[in-house]
């Protein structure tokens, strides 16, 4: 197995994916089994398709916008473009697509079984399965996909984003652009997969049980108004929304809450919910479900934490890597775009960290509006403000 990636900043949509893709094969011995391509919502998506599609026909492709750029071991590419070619003989790999109108689980179902014809392998369970959609039903779109795969085969993804929530979001499935597909892929490498999802953020003593909701809204805490109660535990952060309702996405960033998830070490881990707006009638709407009943806390976080924490999850997919299989031949890196605003001005140092993990490998990285991951197996889940990361490794002789 081979991996490598490059990227670039040209506003030409054909030429930058042109020119990334030459980079990038280049360090390649074999041809590509696998294309990977991520970019600013500013670029032109159908060119995207239509010139990976003339450039590398038959070779499955799976991408989606990404907030500001993306990232690679180069450093951070603001507002441009990345692929990431895979050449795995041995593997088999299939890329497959559909439209959240069909029905967010009955779309995650088809994206899958799609992406397991086109690997040959129909009816098998992959190793691992890369997901991207658009923002809104991941919860229902996971759902789907475990209703063919079972609730063991790891999903890891990112929903794909634009620079200011507007909704300008693209996905991409081999030759077809859209806003509406879920995308996913079918992975059956011939090496080593390993991943990791965490966050960087701790548990304050702030909580209540959420006692009235409805999908990502959650209307009250501890029956009061939940932008009051979350004002409150913030002391002041939204006060001036509770007479303005509005976007406070960028606000909260360091404040997300969080609902604990135990899934068999003992520790809990912790699925954080991004607040987005408040509501005219005192609601918090969130960019990830939350149920009734459930009991949440208030989530701290600063951006050193979220500078350093891109490495120490890189280095868990090596710690969790069966048998040590040597140095990493690549990876793939799922950042929440909410923390890359956060820390904008020092992206260097996120992929510096980052470096320092890989080593030598390279590394494809996108900026998204959620985050899936698994924190153990069967424990296949949609957060925010997360860190996903998945690292290939080369089987032992």
């Amino acid at each position: 197995m081979q991996i490598s990636t490059a990227a670039n900043a040209m506003r030409d949509s054909a030429r930058a994916v042109r020119a990334a893709i030459d980079d990038a094969l280049r360090r390649l011995d074999a041809a590509p089994d696998l294309l990977l391509v991520y970019a600013s919502s500013a670029h032109d998506f159908d060119a995207i398709a239509s010139t990976i599609s003339e450039m590398l026909p038959g070779v499955p492709v799976q991408g989606a916008s990404s907030c500001g750029g993306v990232m690679t071991q180069a450093g951070f590419c603001e507002q441009g473009l990345g692929v990431l070619a895979l050449s795995d003989p041995e593997g088999s790999y299939g890329i497959g697509a559909a439209h959240v109108s069909q029905g967010p689980e009955e779309a995650g179902a088809l994206a899958l079984r799609d992406a397991l014809a086109r690997a040959a392998r129909p009816g098998e369970v992959p190793d691992l399965v890369w997901l991207n959609a658009p923002p809104g039903e991941e919860e229902r779109i996971l759902d789907g996909i475990m209703s063919v795969t079972g609730r063991d085969v790891p999903i890891v993804g990112g929903s794909s984003a634009d620079d200011d929530a507007r909704g300008d979001w693209r996905q991409l499935a081999n030759g077809e652009a859209g806003n509406d597909l879920v995308v996913a892929g079918a992975m059956f490498a011939s090496g080593s997969l390993s991943f990791a999802y965490q966050s960087g953020y701790t548990p304050t003593d702030q909580t209540g049980t959420v006692t009235s909701a409805e999908h990502r809204i959650v209307r009250t805490i501890d029956d009061r108004p939940a932008a009051e109660v979350y004002n409150e535990w913030t002391d002041g952060l939204i006060a001036e929304h509770l007479a303005k309702p509005g976007s406070i996405f960028r606000k909260t960033t360091l404040a997300p809450v969080g609902r604990p998830q135990h899934v068999g070490n003992g520790v809990p881990h912790f699925l954080l919910a991004h607040p987005e707006k408040v509501g005219a009638d005192g609601s918090l709407a969130l960019f990830a479900a939350i149920e009734q009943g459930e009991r949440i806390y208030l989530m701290r976080g600063s951006t050193e934490s979220l500078i350093a924490r891109a490495g120490r999850v890189a280095r868990a997919t090596l710690e969790e890597s069966e048998a040590q299989n040597g140095e990493p031949v690549g990876a793939l890196v799922v950042y929440c775009a909410g923390c890359m605003l956060n820390v904008r001005p020092k992206m260097e140092r996120v992929t510096q960290s980052l470096r320092t993990a890989l080593g030598e490998a390279a590394y494809l990285g996108m900026f998204t509006f959620g985050e899936q991951g698994c924190f153990a197996r069967g424990a296949n889940r949609h957060s925010n403000l997360m860190i996903s990361v998945i690292t290939f490794g080369n089987a032992h002789a």
